[in-house]
């Protein structure tokens, strides 16, 4: 499974630039492709409602992007 993920953050790769609240943001590959892993880790141990877990997914990858990105100044894998 950890080969697929990485697999998918090589040749997903893109990166697109956004201005969001007048703060720069570099959305990549590592966000879609994390939301998908962690709604479908996430879905396999606990048989919540497909919504929620999407919505989980979402919000705590988004937020860990942004302190990574903003906070730490780590580029993302699934960037050029």
């Amino acid at each position: 499974a950890v080969a697929v993920y990485v697999a998918c953050l090589q040749f997903l790769a893109f990166q697109h630039g956004m201005t969001i609240a007048g703060v720069y943001y570099v959305l990549s590959a590592f966000e879609p492709v994390t939301i998908v892993a962690l709604t479908t880790i996430i879905h396999m141990a606990w048989r919540g409602p497909l919504w929620i877990t999407v919505s989980v997914s979402t919000a705590w990858t988004l937020i860990l992007s942004i302190v990574f990105q903003k906070v730490f100044a780590i580029p993302l894998p699934g960037g050029f």
